[in-house]
C-alpha cells in the first residue's frame, strides 16, 4: 500500500473515531480492501489442492475481526495486527479441518493419480500451518512481541520495516532479533 494510502487510512480512522459516519464507511471499505490484498498475497502462490480461496479467507477473517474485536481500531498498525491474527486463526482452522477430512478419506493406496502425488509431495514440503501455530503459541509465552512479529510477517505480509514499526522496534534491532528468531523456528521445525 502506498504511503499516501496509509496516511489516508490513518486520517479516516481518526475521523471515524471522532464519530464521522462517512469516514467510518470509507475506512471500512479501505480496510476490507487491505485485508483482501493481504489474503491474495497469502493464498496466491498456494498449490492447486488448497481449497480455501482469497475471497473466502477475507470473508472469514473479516467476520472474525467483527466478532472478536470489541475495541475500536486505533490505527493502521492496530488493524494489521488484528488482521494477521484473524488470518492466522482462519488458515489454521482450515488446515486442521482439511487434515481431518484427509485422514478420514485418504489412505496411502488411494493416491493413484500422478497429479495427486505431486500435490501431496508439495504439501509434504510446504510449511505446516498447524506446526507454525503451535510454535507461535509457545513463543507468545516467552516473547509476545516476536510472536506478533511472526504473525505480521507471515499472515499479514509485512516487510521487515513495516513489522519493526508495528511492534515498535528500531529496524536494525528488529533485523537482529528476526535473524535469531528464524534460526530458532527452523530448529524447532526440524
Amino acid at each position: 500500500m502506498a504511503l499516501a494510502s496509509q496516511d489516508r487510512i490513518e486520517q479516516l480512522i481518526a475521523r471515524s473515531r471522532a464519530g464521522d459516519q462517512e469516514a467510518s464507511n470509507e475506512v471500512t471499505a479501505a480496510l476490507y480492501a487491505e485485508l483482501h490484498r493481504i489474503a491474495t498475497a497469502l493464498i496466491g502462490d498456494r498449490p492447486a489442492g488448497v481449497t480455501l480461496q482469497a475471497t473466502a479467507l477475507v470473508h472469514e477473517a473479516w467476520l472474525r475481526l467483527r466478532r472478536s474485536s470489541t475495541e475500536r481500531i486505533a490505527d493502521r498498525n492496530h488493524f494489521i495486527s488484528l488482521a494477521a491474527r484473524a488470518m492466522r486463526c482462519a488458515l489454521v482452522d482450515h488446515a486442521r479441518s482439511r487434515g481431518r477430512r484427509n485422514v478420514e478419506s485418504t489412505s496411502e493406496f488411494a493416491v493413484t493419480n500422478a497429479l495427486d502425488q505431486v500435490v501431496l509431495a508439495h504439501e509434504a514440503q510446504a510449511f505446516d500451518l498447524i506446526v507454525l501455530d503451535d510454535l507461535l503459541n509457545h513463543l507468545a509465552q516467552t516473547d509476545p512481541d516476536m510472536a506478533r512479529a511472526v504473525e505480521l510477517r507471515f499472515f499479514a505480509g509485512l516487510d521487515l520495516g513495516g513489522t519493526a514499526d508495528a511492534i515498535g522496534l528500531p529496524l536494525r534491532t528488529f533485523e537482529r532479533q528476526w535473524a535469531a528468531l528464524k534460526v530458532w523456528i527452523l530448529g524447532q521445525i526440524q
